[in-house]
């Protein structure tokens, strides 16, 4: 005598692909949205200021003077965005 579940004899089988006589999966599907563009990776104060060829104190004066912006990022690190500072130097610097 068996205990616990049905045996071999009372399991039906399972179907796996769809019946004929359902309708067919569309094969047509809309394209998912695009991604928004993934932001470009903030600059360190020692890197903005090698990409502007300056040094990291006239980085910072640029900041105090209003023509340059920074992001806090912890405590005490500071974060330079690189569009911010390309549309700087195209505006020709600090002249």
């Amino acid at each position: 005598m068996r205990l616990g579940g049905a045996g071999p004899e009372t399991r039906q089988a399972v179907r796996v692909h769809p019946c004929p006589k359902d309708p067919p999966m569309s094969r047509t599907t809309s394209a998912p949205p695009p991604l928004p563009e993934r932001p470009r990776a903030l600059l360190s104060s020692a890197q903005a200021a090698a990409y502007l060829n300056v040094s990291v104190n006239t980085l910072r004066r640029y900041v105090a003077d209003g023509l340059l912006t920074n992001r806090r990022v912890g405590p005490r690190l500071l974060k330079y965005d690189p569009a911010e500072l390309e549309a700087f130097t195209r505006r020709g610097g600090d002249a």
